[in-house]
């Protein structure tokens, strides 16, 4: 005898794999005919662009493009110039499982960049671009809730479980893009040198099926003044908004964000101005909290019983922060600086040592001496933040810079922020469908009327009613047990045989 049960399903995105790549490339740069003769490097630096991404089948991919500035010192003394380029990038990792129906949520960021004259002529570039990537497959639990109908005296195991799982992972285009006029305590430009940019992400909400990200883009612009080609630098921040649609209204929504740049244009408009124009992508990862009521196991009473169940291994968010630290770094430089025209700095691979999270950081404070020439003061170190057993972290990131001269360069405080997450793995054993076999009665010849053992630390009254072919109702009257009570290990327990 079948018994009906009511089927339901539930969606959700199981994470593959999370990975962090880093990708190394050089490139030869030729000084163009109408510029003068290099005689010395003063700065590299860059912007790393995520261009696209793949799932494939086991195997994900990421490409981009870096957008490097090399600052020069001209052998002809006319003041520093810059050379720009476009370095592609590409990083690939193993996934197995992973479909070309998956999603991937990305980051790329720049860990380094340096160049060195090879003549006045030409010059080597060398860039590192680290590629954080999470995979994500879309997967379907099918569960068996209420029977549908009357179930005669088969027994039901129904049990409740709390679940925070990946319901989407979405993405959304769009750009940002404004018109600046210098500040009037800046000279006018004259040739810019080099350009910074950094993407914040200061809130995310969910609102109404939809999720807003909110932030800023902080553009900084290095140049050589119109007037007399001192160096300086313009700051310049715009506020962006990011709108993410997705299939859920729920209250207590978590997210896992990463919001990158896909193109740069900075361009000088008449009357002094700049126009900055951005392409950018955000990305998230949706995780939902809900909660199921499903059938685990099923016997009668009266017949032997034919139970199919299906076992399924969930990961779920258990905690997630944010930890910051300030690391304070002494940057070198042959002469002590006047003044301190930008700071930058980068993170490399994370790591995990001890339970120490370890991020190595390099820093730079581009310097103006005595004399008016621009050099760089550089300095590395590593960022370290202490972990409870069972957090993983998933993210590091930079925040504002703050740089001041020294009697040997410059002081550089660096704000790291620790995105931290924890997983407990969830096992649910799932009854896939139950039947009597009416053919098969159970015999009770042998069994006596009352049974009288010591509860072990296994036994429940569902696994006792199980094995004598009783119930649990059964059990709480002539235990004298309350409408919700349990059976606790080293109580005695009486069955009845049921009639």
């Amino acid at each position: 005898m079948a018994i009906s049960f009511e089927e339901k399903s539930l969606k959700y995105f199981r994470r593959l794999c999370q990975a962090s790549l880093c990708h190394e490339e050089t490139m030869e740069i030729i000084v163009p005919d109408n510029m003068p003769d290099a005689a010395a490097v003063i700065d590299a630096d860059g912007v790393a662009l995520l261009r696209g991404k793949e799932a494939l089948n086991g195997r994900f991919s990421v490409d981009g493009t870096t957008e490097a500035y090399v600052i020069y010192r001209a052998e002809d003394g006319s003041g520093p110039r810059r050379l720009n380029m476009q370095i592609p990038f590409a990083a690939a990792g193993e996934c197995p499982g992973l479909t070309d129906m998956g999603r991937l949520v990305a980051a790329c960021r720049l860990v380094s960049a340096e160049a060195r004259i090879i003549n006045s002529r030409k010059l080597l570039v060398k860039t590192e671009v680290c590629v954080d990537a999470a995979a994500f497959v879309q997967e379907q639990m099918k569960y068996l809730s209420k029977a549908a109908g009357d179930c005669g005296d088969m027994q039901l195991l129904e049990k409740n479980a709390e679940l925070c799982l990946v319901a989407d992972v979405t993405e959304k285009a769009f750009s940002i893009g404004e018109d600046f006029a210098l500040p009037s305590s800046k000279p006018p430009i004259g040739t810019i040198l080099k350009t910074r940019l950094r993407l914040t992400e200061e809130e995310a909400s969910a609102l109404g099926g939809r999720l807003i990200i909110k932030g800023n883009a902080c553009v900084a612009v290095v140049y050589a003044s119109a007037s007399g080609g001192e160096p300086a630098c313009a700051e310049f921040k715009i506020p962006y908004s990011a709108l993410l649609e997705f299939d859920w209204n729920d209250e207590g929504l978590s997210f896992d964000t990463a919001v990158m740049p896909t193109g740069l244009s900075l361009t000088e408009s008449s009357g002094g101005k700049l126009s900055i124009e951005i392409g950018a992508v955000a990305q998230a990862a949706v995780w939902r909290k809900c909660g199921i009521c499903y059938i685990a196991d099923a016997y009668s009473t009266e017949y032997e019983t034919e139970l199919q169940t299906e076992n399924v291994s969930l990961e779920l968010l258990d905690e997630k922060n944010v930890r910051s630290e300030t690391l304070r770094l002494a940057a070198e430089a042959p002469v002590q600086p006047r003044a301190i025209i930008d700071a930058s700095a980068y993170i490399g691979k994370l790591r995990t040592e001890d339970g120490i999270i370890k991020a190595p950081v390099f820093a730079k404070a581009l310097c103006v001496g005595e004399d008016d020439s621009l050099f760089a003061a550089t300095a590395k170190g590593e960022a370290a933040k202490s972990a409870e057993q069972g957090l993983s972290c998933f993210s590091a990131e930079l925040g504002e810079l703050y740089a001041t001269p020294s009697a040997s360069g410059a002081e550089i405080r660096v704000p790291v922020s620790y995105g931290f997450r924890r997983y407990k793995s969830g096992g649910l054993t799932l009854a896939v469908s139950a039947s009597a076999k009416s053919d098969s009665p159970r015999s009770r010849a042998e069994q006596p009327s009352i049974t009288v053992f010591r509860a072990s630390e296994s036994d429940s009254l569902w696994e006792i009613g199980k094995r004598y072919a009783t119930t649990r109702e059964l059990l709480r009257k002539i235990n004298g047990l309350a409408e919700d009570g349990e059976i606790n290990a080293g109580d005695l327990v009486l069955v009845a045989r049921q009639r």
